[in-house]
């Protein structure tokens, strides 16, 4: 079995050994990952895209009629070469927010004279 075949239905993905082992290891299906990258949100973050669904993308495409139910909380990161490098499940999405380095503030408090 060729593990670093490129996935049926979205043309240019690639699935790497550690992300094969971690579907396995998680009991994600590769309909499911194929699922999370058709429907899902993509969020770049940190030199990655990742690829979610949420209670928003279920409750979205639970009003087209299509049933995502099942993948909520799976999530997929990707390369910008389009490859899968590993798949877990985590609904918090808190810790996919981007990373800014905000530059330090100086307050400037106002000095009151008492007359």
């Amino acid at each position: 079995m060729n593990l670093s075949c490129a996935l049926s239905s979205i043309p240019g993905y690639h699935l790497t050994d550690h992300a094969h082992q971690r579907m396995q290891l998680r009991g994600i299906s590769r309909n499911k990952l194929e699922t999370v990258l058709y429907y899902g949100r993509c969020i770049h973050t940190r030199g990655a895209s990742i690829y979610v669904i949420g209670h928003k993308e279920v409750e979205m495409n639970a009003q087209k009629g299509i049933d995502i139910q099942d993948c909520e909380g799976v999530q997929v990161v990707c390369t910008s070469q389009y490859t899968v490098l590993t798949v877990y499940r985590n609904r918090n999405f808190r810790n996919l927010r981007p990373r800014y380095k905000h530059p330090k503030r100086k307050h400037l408090h106002k000095q009151y004279t008492i007359h």
